[in-house]
């Protein structure tokens, strides 16, 4: 058992190790590419380019450059679709953090597929 009388004041876990606090997290790069229904346009596009920017931002990241892609055809049908609107964007997220991105990635319906890769 740890003595309480040395543990680090700042740690409440009970390992006797110094946390870092959320503005001491080292943000990672990463880029994230989409791919929207074939029925999605600019218009859509645009708006999904603000869910995924404010949802990046609401855990704590940074946006960096978007690029979408436009309407390109699918290598395969993805749910019965075969064209697709390609965005690609950069941003800088804790590690810790990017799970909880892809899974509302995953729940948003209009996103057809999505990767997340570290750079």
């Amino acid at each position: 058992m740890y003595n309480r009388g040395l543990m680090n004041p700042r740690c409440l876990c009970g390992l006797d190790r110094v946390h870092k606090t959320p503005s001491e997290l080292e943000l990672r790069d990463y880029e994230i590419v989409w791919i929207l229904g074939g029925g999605a346009g600019e218009k859509e596009g645009d708006a999904s380019v603000e869910r995924v920017r404010a949802l990046v931002d609401s855990l704590g990241g940074e946006i960096g450059n978007v690029n979408p892609w436009g309407k390109r055809n699918l290598a395969y049908p993805i749910e019965k679709q075969t064209e697709g609107f390609y965005v690609e964007a950069q941003f800088k997220l804790d590690p810790a953090r990017s799970p909880e991105l892809d899974r509302a990635c995953n729940a948003d319906r209009q996103i057809l597929r999505h990767l997340i890769v570290k750079k």
